[in-house]
């Protein structure tokens, strides 16, 4: 909610927690119809992208990290769509993808990944051998932290799962 109330200052955010009479507001739309209402043709698009969801302040924890990262360029990855129906078919070998990276350029991977990853880190083992760093917080629940992670990130590769609809602007 707060990671809202931030990004969309001139609209009332509610949580699932707040009552609202019908007398606080004229009219309501179902979420899946704000597409339309909002970006109604291709003019009403911005031409540049920019960043949508503005995420808190940094951790100081997590700035010292990621800003000790010089003469690099941090790459955030996510390779895995835990999606029932489709999940397999938009999941991505862990190697495969950092495979993708000449050994000879200078790159450090932030995991964006959530869930279990043992199997993942295991399996990548030998491009691995890179500069790797898995910050240690719930990136599943905590969408604010993993926002500012992605903020300090110079790009991000991901599958469609949650990060790439996060991620946009970067």
């Amino acid at each position: 909610v707060n990671l809202f109330r931030r990004s969309f200052r001139t609209i009332k955010i509610l949580s699932s927690d707040d009552r609202v009479h019908e007398a606080e507001y004229d009219s309501y739309t179902a979420l899946g119809s704000i597409g339309a209402l909002l970006r109604p043709n291709r003019e009403s698009f911005p031409t540049q992208p920019s960043a949508f969801l503005l995420p808190s302040k940094p951790l100081d924890a997590d700035r010292r990290i990621l800003s000790g990262i010089s003469k690099t360029i941090k790459v955030g990855v996510s390779w895995r769509s835990y999606e029932p129906q489709s999940g397999a078919r938009r999941t991505v070998k862990l190697g495969d993808l950092l495979g993708l990276f000449p050994a000879e350029l200078n790159v450090f991977f932030v995991n964006l990944q959530f869930g279990d990853i043992s199997d993942d880190m295991e399996y990548a083992k030998g491009a691995l051998t890179r500069n790797w760093i898995d910050l240690d917080f719930d990136k599943k629940n905590d969408v604010d932290r993993l926002c500012s992670v992605i903020d300090q990130c110079d790009f991000v590769i991901s599958v469609g799962n949650t990060v790439a609809h996060i991620v946009t602007g970067k």
